[in-house]
């Protein structure tokens, strides 16, 4: 028998953990499209710009390499990289050490809109600093972390 989810003592379910991460996932979609728009650029699919930013990192590299440095599963990141190709940011190739493997690298589009990701990057972050020290930083990412590692451990 499964029972009943109950709130902490004086708190509403509403108050717990899940409607938090609700409500800054919903406020960051919002967050995300007006700093898009601040730079000058279009509505993105999430992942987007972390494909182009580890792009900027480290061009032409393997397929894997994006998965690893991204953690978008395979199916998203494909998805993305489909994207990207048709809008002409980024060109795949056969891998010659591997020709079973893609490598990925950025065009000269790809690499205008890295840029004008990274410069929405800096006001995002500037935005950011405002709210929490660097120390606070460290630990909500480290607490992330750990919560995103344990609701992929119960992905079905």
């Amino acid at each position: 028998m499964v029972s009943e989810p109950k709130a902490h003592p004086g708190n509403t379910l509403l108050d717990d953990l899940p409607f938090h991460l609700a409500r800054v996932g919903l406020s960051f979609r919002r967050f995300n499209e007006r700093t898009l728009r601040s730079v000058g650029l279009k509505s993105q699919a999430p992942g987007m710009a972390s494909v182009v930013h580890a792009l900027r990192e480290q061009d032409d590299c393997p397929v894997s390499s994006l998965v690893e440095r991204t953690h978008l599963p395979n199916g998203t990141l494909t998805g993305l990289l489909d994207t990207l190709e048709h809008e002409g940011c980024v060109q795949r190739t056969r891998d010659a050490a591997d020709r079973r493997s893609w490598r990925v690298r950025l065009t000269a589009k790809g690499r205008r809109l890295g840029a004008k990701l990274e410069e929405r990057h800096r006001v995002v972050m500037e935005i950011l600093d405002q709210a929490l020290s660097g120390a606070e930083t460290a630990a909500l990412k480290r607490l992330l972390a750990r919560v995103t590692e344990q609701m992929r451990a119960h992905d079905t």
